[in-house]
């Protein structure tokens, strides 16, 4: 093989972009030629639109100023780039790891490129999706605890109507039905405390996914700030450039209007 052919770089299977204004006002402006050839400067993405809106391929999940936008380089399907990442690891056991969603191509992974705040996002989301399944492992606990008390104390009942001083069984009868009556009701408590246990446990690991999760949702604030505030900088900048740009060209207009002036009082 010779050194040129070695040299060759695959085109990405996978393009990155931050969702802009222009993006969310004309999706279809993005979308691939039919017939022209492509041109490696642009991304090209057919948004899938939901109410007037792009969303992502995955999730179904409105797609948000300032998100990084991930396309597939096949099919052009777009994708919340946290979420084909996230998809991609949950094939990590599979055969194909890195399969399009959409098209179901083999794309290369190592084309997603994820700046660290979706990182941190994507973090977030899975801190979030965590704690609502505690939150409904809790539930399911609690009433499943309420169904098993009731049915325990039902039961304690009825031994206990059985166990009636007015009926005439023999001692021996009455011995072994308050026998099996403490045997229940050492079981309910065995029961009972083991169900606050689990509800105890679920409670604390919800808050303690909570806690996390307001530590990172401050981080997340802390680098959209920062973002912001770069954004506003070199918008300022910008806008100071060109208003010493216009002020230039205002001051050789005027310049050149007042030397013609000259030049006309002085012909008069």
């Amino acid at each position: 093989m010779s050194s040129a052919a070695a040299a060759i770089v695959k085109p990405p299977t996978i393009r990155t972009f931050e969702l802009t204004g222009k993006h969310l006002s004309d999706p279809d402006a993005f979308a691939p030629p039919e017939r022209e050839s492509f041109s490696d400067k642009r991304v090209y993405v057919n948004f899938t639109i939901s109410e007037s809106k792009p969303i992502c391929s995955i999730t179904q999940e409105t797609l948000n100023l300032g998100e990084t936008i991930a396309a597939c380089q096949v099919c052009f399907a777009a994708f919340l780039a946290r979420n084909l990442k996230r998809h991609f690891l949950s094939l990590k056991t599979t055969k194909t790891p890195s399969l399009c969603p959409v098209c179901r191509v083999n794309l290369n992974e190592t084309d997603l490129k994820l700046p660290h705040l979706e990182n941190l996002r994507m973090l977030i989301d899975l801190i979030k999706e965590k704690i609502i399944l505690l939150e409904l492992e809790l539930k399911n606990t609690e009433r499943a605890f309420e169904e098993s008390k009731a049915d325990g104390e039902d039961n304690l009942n009825l031994i206990g109507r059985i166990d009636d001083p007015d009926d005439n069984e023999d001692l021996e009868m009455r011995k072994l039905l308050s026998e099996f009556q403490d045997l229940e009701s050492k079981s309910l408590e065995k029961s009972n405390d083991s169900f606050l246990r689990r509800i105890e446990e679920f409670k604390k690991s919800i808050q303690m996914q909570k806690t996390e999760l307001a530590k990172m949702e401050t981080l997340e604030n802390s680098f959209t700030s920062k973002i912001k505030s770069q954004e506003r900088k070199e918008l300022f900048r910008y806008l100071r450039n060109r208003t010493a740009v216009v002020s230039v060209i205002s001051l050789l207009i005027f310049g050149s209007f007042k030397i013609i002036q000259n030049k006309i009082f002085c012909v008069f």
